[in-house]
């Protein structure tokens, strides 16, 4: 008795045409994250700049910006790590 799945026939160019959406859904990801990132980069940025100006301390609605850009940026990590 030979298995059922060598009786369905073969088409390739449906794999083929699977494996480019495939590539093209990864590289639009890789675009995202990396676009993601670069706002991440600037909010840092922001937020060392200012906590500079204001004589190195973390307070009030900086803190608040921190605190909310740590979020961010655990549950960016998290995303990329599943």
């Amino acid at each position: 008795m030979q298995d059922a799945e060598t009786h369905e026939s073969f088409d390739l160019s449906s794999l083929t045409q699977l494996r480019d959406e495939i590539r093209v859904k990864m590289h639009l990801a890789q675009l995202d994250a990396k676009e993601k990132w670069q706002d991440f980069e600037t909010q840092l940025l922001g937020l060392e700049h200012k906590v500079t100006a204001d004589g190195g301390s973390l307070a009030g609605a900086t803190a608040q910006l921190a605190k909310d850009l740590k979020h961010s940026l655990l549950e960016f990590k998290e995303r990329l790590s599943s």
